[in-house]
């Protein structure tokens, strides 16, 4: 079962699996969005409830927006480390090819 909730989860919400895979990440979290709400107005009516749509509605697009903004702070801080990694890795090569 723990198997079967992970596979789901991942094909669902990882931008490297999920069929979005090849849309860029803004894209990509834009449709989620839209199917989030399509989603929350779909059992909001199977519950005959306006009010339950505007709830349901709130907390997808609350809680894809707190995945798209992790996923974008881990890529820049992985990007940043990488680029800090190389400068420090190549800083004696470039000072001596600097023409400062």
């Amino acid at each position: 079962m723990k198997n079967f909730v992970e596979t789901a989860w991942r094909g669902l919400m990882d931008e490297k699996v999920n069929p979005l895979k090849h849309l860029p990440l803004t894209t990509s979290h834009m449709i989620l969005q839209l199917l989030s709400v399509m989603w929350s107005a779909i059992f909001a009516f199977a519950l005959g409830s306006y009010f339950a749509f505007g709830i349901s509605a709130s907390g997808h697009i609350l809680f894809l927006a707190g995945i798209f903004v992790t996923i974008s702070v881990f890529k820049t801080n992985s990007r940043e480390r990488a680029q800090r990694d190389l400068e420090k890795r190549l800083g004696h090569i470039w000072k001596d090819i600097s023409p400062v």
